[in-house]
């Protein structure tokens, strides 16, 4: 069964999951159990904040959104952008960035020996399999800061996963057993995300079940959250918000009282668009959305979404919403 999902159920899915995982970061597996949204911990941030996992992913669909096409010179500004000015931050600071991804982005090249295999361009690739590209360009995208065959293998065969996934409507049965690790590794990673969706039957028992894998929790529970998203739509994400999981995230699925402003509203346009990955297509319907800065914010909270006023537009080729 064909899948009609947008950017929008998966970015929701990746910041849910990753928010969900931010406190827990670092603690090893059965060492603490996540039930629901909660802040302090790891990093002592407010319930429902988003990491660097989910900045990158929207500086990337931002590039694509003004461009209509992949720039990784572009896309590489917007990174800069990020991690110096925090941009596409919850509230103007970024944090969680690995040193891979903080060399790279400083010298413009991204790490290609033995020890850069983390998932640092793992975590933010879903958006691309929304996007016309080709797996050169996946690739490119991931050596913008993780430039080794691991890291670019990863992120193809993941939008490869997630275009199936949208096509076929259900898992593609890649796990079995028990998980295994769920380190900053990126095929433990990869593996990890995929077992979760692939071991649990709604978008809440697989975030929940990502990040109590513990260690890396919030890219884990991005990545799957984000794949969790795709199948099981932005509804069951809203409906997290009455159980704790999307707590202070409102009935439309945005932040409300914690860090405003990701995607919403959005009437769908019944346009279907053809989205082409190496001879793998899937169709889905382009929805006309935009950001919107209408939030209750505490006052101590800063947020910076210079683009929050932006409207998301539909390119011919693809709907960025």
């Amino acid at each position: 069964m064909k899948l009609n999902r947008t950017l929008r159920d998966c970015v929701y899915g990746m910041a849910v999951g990753d928010a969900l995982g931010v406190p827990f970061e670092f603690k090893p597996r059965g060492s603490f159990e996540c039930t629901d949204m909660v802040g302090g911990g790891s990093h002592n941030q407010l319930a429902g904040t988003w990491s660097d996992d989910t900045s990158m992913a929207l500086a990337l669909c931002d590039s694509y959104r003004e461009l209509g096409r992949v720039d990784c010179d572009d896309i590489l500004r917007r990174f800069r952008a990020w991690i110096n000015d925090g941009a596409y931050t919850a509230d103007g600071v970024a944090f969680d960035y690995g040193n891979a991804t903080r060399k790279a982005l400083a010298t413009g090249r991204g790490g290609a020996g033995e020890w850069d295999k983390g998932n640092g361009s793992l975590m933010r690739c879903l958006p691309m399999a929304f996007m016309d590209c080709t797996s050169a360009e996946v690739r490119a995208v991931s050596a913008i800061t993780h430039a080794t065959d691991a890291c670019m293998d990863a992120c193809e065969k993941m939008i490869r996963y997630a275009v199936r996934l949208m096509r076929e409507g259900t898992p593609a049965g890649e796990s079995a057993g028990e998980p295994g690790g769920s380190s900053g590794y990126v095929w433990d990673t990869y593996n990890a995300a995929i077992w979760c969706l692939e071991h649990t039957e709604s978008y809440r028992e697989c975030v929940l079940a990502a990040v109590n894998l513990g260690d890396d929790t919030d890219t884990t529970a991005c990545v799957a959250g984000g794949l969790a998203g795709i199948l099981y739509g932005r509804e069951a994400i809203r409906a997290c918000s009455n159980s704790g999981v999307a707590a202070g995230w409102d009935s439309d699925g945005a932040p409300h009282d914690l860090r405003a402003g990701l995607l919403s509203g959005g009437a769908s346009c019944g346009v279907q668009s053809p989205c082409a990955f190496n001879g793998v297509s899937a169709t889905r319907k382009l929805s006309a959305c935009r950001f919107f800065p209408h939030c209750s914010v505490p006052l101590s909270c800063r947020f910076v979404f210079d683009f929050l006023s932006k409207r998301w537009v539909t390119f011919p080729r693809v709907a960025l919403c």
